[in-house]
């Protein structure tokens, strides 16, 4: 599997932790989910900029 795809699927993945996550979800929790998709957003994407 490609890096994009990778990187497409991991987002999409966020989005649905984040729509179906309890409404206590600890920000701390949320914030490492959002950060480890955006680490592999871009080191999928480093090599098309």
């Amino acid at each position: 599997m490609s890096p994009q795809r990778e990187a497409l699927q991991a987002s999409y993945g966020l989005a649905f932790l984040l729509q179906h996550a309890p409404p206590n979800t600890p920000l701390a929790e949320v914030q490492t989910l959002v950060k480890v998709v955006a680490d592999k957003v871009l080191e999928a994407t480093e090599d098309l900029l």
